[in-house]
């Protein structure tokens, strides 16, 4: 894999489990994943907006879908991610000044690029504030949050079913529900 972060690595990664990976941690609002794999959320991420330093919202610390209005915003395609979808539903409904833009269902450099290079806003997560160093990410007064956690085989084998399941008793343990 070389340790690139682009789609090919994770194809790669989804298509080891079970063989040569038996699991790893990620973000997963994915449909599609979540119907051929299994996942046992852990946490959640805020999902925010990333833009360019150079743009004029970059100069807030916290925004509200008003800020957003008059601007376009990167969003994956419909389908790739429930909580993405719904968030998508909430702009067509209630805020329709804001421009949303699709792009396919993987951030990678290009998606990144792309927002810094034509003024866009794109939604990204928290964790991901330092990714590129051109783009700033501002947390948004939403409600709007990504499931964190393992991603591992349908079929796990024992070791990594022990293993999802001693996790699982954790964080119930840690959150008092999972």
């Amino acid at each position: 894999m070389g340790g690139n972060d682009d789609i090919d690595s994770l194809h790669f990664m989804l298509n080891s489990l079970g063989d040569s990976i038996d699991c790893f941690v990620s973000p997963c609002g994915s449909t599609t994943l979540l119907m051929n794999y299994g996942f046992l959320p852990i946490s959640t991420c805020k999902c925010a907006i990333a833009l360019s330093k150079k743009h004029p919202l970059a100069k807030k610390e916290i925004l509200n879908f008003e800020d957003l209005h008059n601007n376009s915003l990167l969003l994956l395609k419909r389908g790739n991610s429930y909580v993405i979808d719904e968030m998508r539903d909430d702009i067509f409904k209630h805020h329709p000044s804001i421009n949303i833009i699709d792009f396919d269902g993987y951030y990678d450099i290009s998606t990144f690029n792309l927002c810094e290079q034509n003024g866009y806003l794109m939604e990204t997560l928290d964790i991901w504030t330092s990714l590129h160093p051109s783009l700033k990410t501002i947390p948004v007064n939403w409600k709007y949050e990504m499931p964190y956690g393992i991603i591992y085989s349908k079929q796990p084998s024992l070791r990594v079913k022990n293993f999802i399941s001693d996790i699982s008793k954790f964080v119930t343990e840690q959150n008092g529900e999972l």
